[in-house]
């Protein structure tokens, strides 16, 4: 009989997917967890993301000598995107382990909005003049004006359709002679 001689299988990384953090409108934190190397010396540690759960991306890898925590900032997102993402750990000829897919979404930008001073003002009828500077991430943008004696309002134009950056008015009437009237755009 020959020798008695052993072997050890290898043992394969572990990594999980941890919540995406610091979200704006085009970029993101990604967040990971190396919880073992498993009988690697060194893993490689990455995400894939997309925006389905077929991912389709990578990116970069980053080597890690010890578990613990990795991130990357990701840039160059679309706003208002919901994103698929998950950790990915590669220990080579030890293995390739793979964490959760979890989800977050891009912030929207809001639209961007500026009240100009009120126009062709008679005893009981104004125009209310606006602009508007952004559509944010929006296609079309709902604009309109808040008016009434106070600073609370309490009054809403009828909302215009807008898709495209400009100026925009409406015509008040009945309104009450020698009254000091607020407004405010809205988009």
């Amino acid at each position: 009989t020959g020798a008695d001689m052993t072997f050890t299988t290898l043992t394969l990384p572990a990594v999980s997917t941890s919540a995406a953090t610091s979200i704006t409108t085009d970029s993101a934190t990604l967040n990971g967890y190396l919880t073992s190397l498993g009988t690697a010396t060194t893993v490689d540690v990455f995400f894939e993301y997309g925006t389905t759960t077929s991912y389709g991306s990578r990116t970069a890898a980053q080597a890690m000598t010890a578990a613990g925590v990795f991130s990357l900032n990701f840039t160059g997102l679309s706003p208002g995107t919901v994103y698929h993402f998950r950790a990915k750990a590669d220990g080579g000829a030890h293995g390739i382990a793979t964490g959760a897919g979890m989800t977050f979404t891009m912030r929207t930008m809001s639209p961007m909005v500026g009240t100009s001073p009120a126009t062709s003002v008679t005893s009981n009828a104004a125009t209310l003049n606006g602009y508007l500077t952004s559509l944010g991430t929006a296609i079309t943008v709902n604009v309109s004006f808040e008016y009434g004696t106070t600073t609370g309002y309490g009054s809403t134009a009828t909302a215009q359709v807008m898709t495209a950056p400009g100026v925009f008015s409406i015509n008040l009437t009945g309104l009450s002679p020698g009254t000091t009237y607020h407004f405010r755009a809205k988009a």
